[in-house]
């Protein structure tokens, strides 16, 4: 991990560079940090779970409704599916294959790009009206957020998806962007926990599907994000927080780690 705040925390402070190299060095960065040391290709068994996982997904997505409820809804669904395929088999592959669903559906189309694997090429237009009406906290953004981070998770880990959430972030704080958010990190750290939690081993893995499935609401609540700073630019980033390797970062970083492990709280450590 101190390769990747040394290299943050020099890029940090390149606030003269023009934004389409800062940019470009952090897509090249956020891509060679999944080829470091784990391949992200999908195994096939895993690639069928995941896509058969998604389409049943999109067929209910008449019954998802809109806002966080729909985000609440998806996770039920999901993880319920999850629960229905785990019986007799690997319930850590059944949460990997809804993970994987929910990151492309929730998320972003690239997140099968990245693992090498396609879900219905013909239904884009329907995931992508799904993901418009999810929100987490009323925002369309952090679902996004969520989903990716916690794809990326069981594509690669979580150093590396935290490391490419960053990348994105101080991409973001460039001009022309929407600026250093501490509040997306919130909803990165909190896609990677559950996606930790729900592959670490079997007996936790049917715990999460069980609190996520039977909830009626939301299975784990949202992570607070009150005062959370964001909107920063690679300046105010570099001078008022010290980049990523800054004391108040840290600071912050810790205070989000502490809002996420108390949402998870009726979970074994």
């Amino acid at each position: 991990m101190m390769m990747f705040v040394s290299f943050f925390h020099a890029l940090g402070g390149q606030a003269n560079l023009p934004s389409k190299i800062v940019m470009a060095s952090l897509v090249i960065f956020g891509v060679s940090s999944f080829a470091w040391g784990t391949a992200t290709r999908v195994r096939p068994d895993l690639e069928e779970m995941a896509y058969a996982t998604g389409l049943h997904l999109l067929d209910k997505a008449d019954e998802i409704t809109t806002g966080d409820e729909a985000f609440a809804q998806l996770l039920r669904l999901a993880f319920a599916y999850a629960g229905d395929n785990s019986l007799g088999n690997d319930p850590i592959m059944a949460n990997k294959a809804a993970i994987l669903a929910l990151g492309v559906i929730m998320g972003d189309d690239a997140v099968a790009k990245v693992g090498r694997f396609e879900l219905d090429p013909e239904r884009k237009k329907q995931r992508e009206e799904l993901r418009r009406r999810i929100t987490m906290h009323g925002r369309n953004d952090l679902t996004r957020h969520f989903a990716v981070s916690a794809a990326l998770t069981v594509l690669s880990d979580s150093t590396r998806a935290l490391a490419v959430g960053i990348a994105k972030e101080i991409a973001d704080s460039a001009p022309g962007g929407s600026g250093f958010s501490f509040v997306d990190m919130a909803a990165n750290k909190y896609g990677i926990h559950l996606a930790n939690l729900a592959t670490r081993d079997a007996e936790t893995a049917r715990l999460v599907q069980k609190m996520i499935s039977e909830s009626k609401q939301l299975g784990f609540p949202l992570p607070s994000i009150e005062g959370l700073p964001e909107g920063l630019t690679t300046k105010e980033f570099q001078t008022e927080f010290g980049g990523v390797g800054g004391s108040r970062t840290r600071e912050l970083f810790a205070e989000i780690d502490r809002r996420v492990s108390e949402c998870f709280g009726e979970l074994p450590k």
